[in-house]
């Protein structure tokens, strides 16, 4: 189950908002400030019992937030895509209801308790969150989350990421899953792998070169492949000629590109805008 904001039409949020049935049936109003009242009181027994000294975000709500782990880098803004571990509780009783490792999600999808809380944490952090139901589900059960439910979230908000570094953990994904052993280039983080070292020359960003290659996507689906073409390398995308000078003459090397160091936004034939790229190059010649 997701962390998302549960999208419901207005009249029933409205609806749902006034009025709510007792144990007899009969048709009361539903106090909101009185329900959020009472959740920050039990928020604060809670603190108490365990000892627990908290922050505020005193912008937001009064929201309660403890730092166990304070990072050093940026802080998120609401249209960021973030890199996190994290795990849900209840309050009431403990019980464990999500919990994800090494997943991203735009901060502005999610409940509004974390949108008020997060832009407070470095990256590198971790953070306990209690949040009143009003800014997490409200009076929506959802999943193993009653109604009128506070939580606690408990995450280590691992990176931002940006396009760029999305794309190295699409990449990260694939060389995990075909169970390769990768290095990684200092001035880009682009990763590559040598398969054969190769006994000739190195050659350099403005080499021209024979080779032979193929290029498939992260899905595997095959989009270029050459047999002993002659190529310049400045004239290939700069993927090529950054990652090509680690091997030698007769060498073969995969090199896993994102679309920065490719074709970037733009489709190029049959290869779709932001694409990241997987190359096996054997350099049969330097020219």
């Amino acid at each position: 189950m997701k962390i998302r904001k549960h999208f419901i039409p207005v009249f029933m949020l409205i609806a749902a908002a006034m009025w709510s049935c007792n144990d007899d049936d009969s048709i009361v109003a539903f106090d909101a400030d009185a329900q959020l009242e009472m959740e920050v009181d039990l928020i604060n027994q809670y603190l108490v019992e365990n000892n627990l000294t908290n922050q505020v975000d005193t912008v937001n709500s009064n929201l309660k937030y403890i730092i166990t782990e304070e990072g050093d880098g940026e802080t998120p803004e609401l249209a960021d895509l973030i890199y996190i571990n994290y795990t849900g509780r209840l309050l009431s009783t403990g019980e464990e209801f999500d919990s994800g490792e090494n997943v991203t999600f735009r901060l502005n999808g999610l409940i509004t308790g974390w949108q008020m809380i997060l832009p407070n944490v470095k990256t590198g952090s971790k953070v306990t969150m209690f949040i009143p139901s009003r800014y997490a589900y409200g009076q929506q059960a959802t999943g193993g989350i009653p109604a009128n439910s506070t939580l606690i979230f408990d995450i280590e908000l691992i990176d931002i990421l940006n396009s760029y570094k999305t794309e190295l953990l699409s990449i990260d994904e694939y060389i995990d899953d075909k169970e390769l052993s990768v290095q990684i280039d200092d001035s880009t983080n682009m990763r590559y792998m040598i398969v054969e070292q190769g006994t000739g020359d190195a050659p350099v960003s403005t080499s021209t070169v024979n080779v032979s290659f193929d290029a498939v996507l992260l899905d595997d689906s095959k989009v270029q492949k050459q047999d002993s073409i002659d190529v310049r390398l400045p004239y290939m995308v700069e993927g090529w000629q950054i990652l090509m000078p680690y091997i030698n003459e007769g060498g073969t090397i995969m090199m896993f590109i994102p679309s920065e160091y490719g074709y970037g936004e733009q489709d190029y034939e049959n290869i779709p805008g932001n694409s990241s790229l997987v190359y096996t190059v054997t350099l049969n010649e330097i020219l």
